[in-house]
């Protein structure tokens, strides 16, 4: 039997080349999920390391902010 015989509609090639792709895309999905939380900056929790940061702190929501 012939390897491009088609199967399904499609050629050993063309198989192997979606297999690829998903692969790929399977891998960079898994390396951007295990990288965002490296470059996400957390925000001080407290009012001290808030300016000590040169951020703003806002009382009522208890939250730190860049100042505009």
């Amino acid at each position: 039997m012939d390897s491009n015989w088609p199967v399904s509609g499609k050629t050993h090639q063309e198989r192997t080349s979606m297999k690829n792709l998903v692969t790929m895309l399977l891998a960079l999905g898994l390396a951007v999920s295990f990288a965002a939380p490296t470059f996400a900056a957390d925000a001080p929790k407290d009012k001290a390391s808030c300016e000590k940061a040169n951020m703003t702190w806002d009382e009522a929501t208890k939250t730190c902010t860049k100042k505009q």
